[in-house]
């Protein structure tokens, strides 16, 4: 036994006299974990979203997790020792959260900035915490069960809505999961969402493509399981729900999935022995066999609860997906008792031939490449599939509007970048920035890439730290695979198919905002880890020093963790209470009581400050519009300050801020505030509608005190502002055939009638009607409409025309509007 090797099993001897030394501990950690992976996918798989609807699970989850580093870290100081090379990843991955923690200081957002914070110490804990327990095989074995069987349950949970049983899932969720109130029914929302490709299974992610990246990981572990057993009842369980995962995957209906399918395939199998590798291909084979037979009548029975609320098939779908599960399960099962042996003894004599493993993953390139030909060509081949997947398929191509769109993204995603370049703009800088650098008005509060996500958010510094972590671990994974055993290589290959299935699709999307999704991808690089070999390390440390500085560092953190997470909970709690409240109370003090207190918990919250329709600002609103009592604008107007201070880029506070203005008549100031808002949103139509408006207003008022200097200036810049609208207007007209515009962006009939003004009252009649023609109406209720007519038919006069039709019908709805055009037509307005 070399150095190394006797190194190895003095280590391996040694946590095992730890485990045993700190048994509580160990299974307190294990019960919490085996909990938290049944609880958290159901909490909308703890989605980061940057708003207040889903923060409270987050924030409850960040709470109990600070209790299991606090002891955790009382643990460590019994076990941890610096002596070996994979111990500097306890101190490697606090780098993590150390970098959003640097990134706080040109965070774009506090609130969504802090949340990351707090969320990549979770992530940093779920390491800290698989690497302690997974080194023992006790636990290595109940954490792989659970990581599995609580993926097999969010399958069957998104199974049973699809095929009309939702009320079941409700009722055995429903005391644990994040529910909402439909109808006074409680209900999981959105497991199954319609767009405009049809009814889509999402399960508890509520988002079609990260489900799909979740059911590639699970069914590739399955298959993995599969393929390494030999005994019917472990083969069992996995084969029993490879055709529900691959059902479930088609009717997600997700082509990036579809598409990156094969590639993580691919990766896997380099790391499987080549009768392994035959028997991986042959086993999807069948399965796919087995769900194409059965996908159209499964999709079928699917359109028909959700579109049409017909529920007569719902039986015979679980009787057909059952029964083609348990065909599969017995052809699985036969092939891996009796043909795999054979198969290995076969290939037995190759396998120490250098680069035979690389060899079949090739052959499966050409494979995949005939796949694709039959299914997105133009063969019959894709007629076995249904109608909604044969066009899903049909469209995968680099020019549709998916792919167009997230190659602007991710142009405006570098843009944003190199503004931030080195520490980035703190967590949630997409959501908060992305208006700013858009190259076309798209709504997108995700980038769509996990990659320049991070980018944005931590800057270079930031992307160094987490690509160095990642690489490390993969280079410790894979060195100390190729040297091992084949029984011992099998022991952690679990957490190497889920980290690399969900690294690999988060490139092109945003799976890991799904807080869910990360803890899981850290219990699989902490499980990676610690399956690694024993490397000591090439210096000496104090030891000493060591098991007290750092195990009390966790320990302070813990404390940190603990205060701040229990504070933003129980604000989180308030909030909903006053939600509540308000369902059967109209009384403020009743509603303000636990809404205060929620932003005196967590300051300057945009959810409770503002954003909600249920926040403090908008009820002062209501109430000085009501009493039109001063206090309560000036306490909104406080509160609008002090949020502004630290969410800078925030939309909805622009638009408070000016429609604040603008009641008070504060016209000069909201001028000036909607031009700087102007470089911060320059693709929202409604800036550039206010800032020609008020120009205009400005204008003439300038006019009228004969200051034609100023009036010349506010109209020129109201000119070019529509100009500005003009030009990228036709910048649309610009972009590729397939890709989506986003939201609206034309002129207004406010801008037309700002316009329509500044062209009448300088005398440029023809002008005028032009402007204002398109936009003539006869709904008169609404006011800009009205004023629109009563301009044109002016401008028509001076013209020495007129619109008898309209004019008839303007002064029958209101007589006073004669008068007004009579005045327009007799002026003779002074511009200099």
């Amino acid at each position: 036994m070399n150095k190394r090797q006797n190194v190895y099993v003095q280590e391996k001897e040694l946590q095992q006299n730890n485990f045993h030394k700190s048994s509580v501990l160990f299974w307190g950690g294990l019960i919490f974990l085996v909990l938290f992976l049944f609880w958290a996918p159901f909490q909308r798989a703890l989605f980061n979203s940057g708003t207040s609807d889903f923060e409270t699970p987050i924030y409850s989850s960040l709470l109990w997790t600070s209790i299991v580093l606090f002891f955790l870290a009382i643990g460590y100081y019994f076990i941890y020792r610096l002596k070996d090379q994979k111990d500097l990843f306890h101190i490697f991955v606090l780098l993590i959260p150390c970098s959003y923690l640097l990134s706080l200081i040109h965070a774009a957002s506090k609130y969504m900035a802090t949340n990351s914070l707090y969320i990549h110490i979770l992530y940093a804990v779920f390491f800290l915490l698989s690497v302690y327990l997974t080194q023992n095989e006790i636990g290595n074995s109940i954490i792989k069960a659970i990581f599995i069987s609580s993926g097999y349950v969010v399958v069957l949970f998104g199974l049973l809505y699809w095929l009309g049983n939702g009320a079941l899932g409700d009722r055995l969720v429903g005391w644990f999961a994040t529910m909402a109130d439909v109808n006074n029914n409680k209900t999981y929302l959105n497991v199954v969402m319609t767009d405009s490709n049809g009814s889509r299974l999402t399960s508890v992610f509520q988002y079609a493509n990260s489900y799909a990246a979740y059911l590639i990981a699970l069914c590739l572990i399955a298959l993995f399981y599969i393929v390494k057993s030999r005994k019917w009842y472990t083969i069992l369980p996995h084969a029993l729900m490879v055709v529900p995962m691959l059902v479930s995957f088609w009717l997600t209906l997700s082509r990036g999935a579809l598409v990156l399918l094969p590639v993580t395939v691919l990766v896997v199998m380099l790391f499987l022995s080549i009768h392994r590798q035959v028997m991986f291909l042959i086993q999807i084979g069948f399965a796919l066999v087995a769900t194409l037979i059965i996908l159209q009548k499964i999709t079928n029975i699917g359109i028909d609860v959700h579109q049409h609320s017909i529920y007569s098939q719902t039986a015979s779908g679980w009787l057909v997906l059952f029964l083609t599960s348990l065909v599969y399960t017995v052809i699985a099962t036969i092939l891996q008792m009796y043909f795999s042996p054979i198969l290995e003894k076969t290939f037995s004599r190759f396998s120490s031939r250098k680069y035979i493993t690389i060899l079949l993953p090739a052959c499966a390139i050409v494979v995949v490449v005939i796949g694709a030909i039959l299914l997105i060509g133009d063969t019959g081949f894709k007629n076995i599939l249904p109608e909604n997947v044969k066009t899903r398929l049909e469209n995968i191509n680099l020019q549709q509007h998916s792919v167009l769109e997230r190659g602007t993204f991710y142009k405006d995603a570098i843009k944003l970048w190199k503004d931030y370049p080195w520490i980035g703009a703190g967590g949630g800088a997409w959501a908060a920035l992305y208006e700013k650098y858009q190259n076309n008005p798209y709504s997108s509060r995700q980038d769509h890439s996990f990659l320049l996500q991070y980018l944005n958010e931590t800057g270079l510094v930031g992307l160094v730290i987490l690509l160095f972590f990642l690489l490390s671990v993969y280079y410790f994974y894979i060195r100390g695979y190729l040297s091992d055993s084949s029984d011992r290589k099998d022991a952690n290959f679990l957490y190497f198919i889920f980290s690399i299935s969900i690294l690999i699709h988060s490139m092109i999307d945003f799976d890991l905002s799904y807080v869910y999704l990360g803890v899981l991808l850290f219990i699989s690089l902490g499980g990676m880890i610690s399956g690694t070999g024993s490397y000591p390390l090439r210096f000496q440390v104090n030891d000493k020093v060591v098991k007290t500085l750092y195990p009390t560092f966790l320990i302070v953190l813990s404390f940190i963790l603990f205060i701040l997470s229990a504070q933003t909970l129980s604000a989180s709690k308030l909030f909903i209470k006053a939600q509540e409240i308000v369902k059967t109370s109209r009384n403020y003090n009743e509603i303000a009581a636990p809404l205060d207190q929620a932003i005196k918990k967590h300051p300057n919250h945009p959810g409770y400050v503002l954003e909600n329709p249920l926040s403090k600002i908008k009820l002062l609103m209501q109430l000085y519009s009501q009493t039109k009592d001063e206090k309560y604008y000036n306490e909104a107007w406080d509160l609008l300050s002090k949020l502004k201070q630290s969410e800078h880029h925030n939309l909805i506070a622009a638009f408070q801020e000016l429609a604040m203005l603008k009641s008070k008549n504060h016209l000069l100031e909201a001028y000036d505030l909607v031009n700087q808002e102007l470089v911060e949103f320059p693709w929202y139509i409604e800036m550039h509608e206010n800032s020609i408006e008020l120009g205009t207003e400005l204008g003439d008022r300038a006019r009228q005190d004969h200051d034609f200097g100023k009036m010349a200036l506010y109209w020129d810049h109201s000119m070019q502002e529509y100009n500005e609208v003009l030009r990228k207007k036709e910048f649309l007209k610009t972009l590729p055939k397939g890709q989506n515009q986003g939201r609206n962006f034309d002129v207004t009939p406010q801008m037309a009638y700002s316009i329509g003004q500044i062209y009448f009252i300088k005398g440029n009649y023809v002008d005028a009607i032009n402007m204002l023609k398109p936009f003539v109406g006869t709904n008169f209720d609404s006011l800009v409409t009205k004023m629109i007519d009563i301009w044109y038919l002016s401008a028509l006069q001076k013209q020495g025309q007129n619109d008898q039709d309209l004019y008839d019908k303007l002064v029958s709805a209101d007589a006073s509007n004669k008068q007004q055009i009579q005045e327009l037509v007799a002026s003779n307005f002074i511009t200099k």
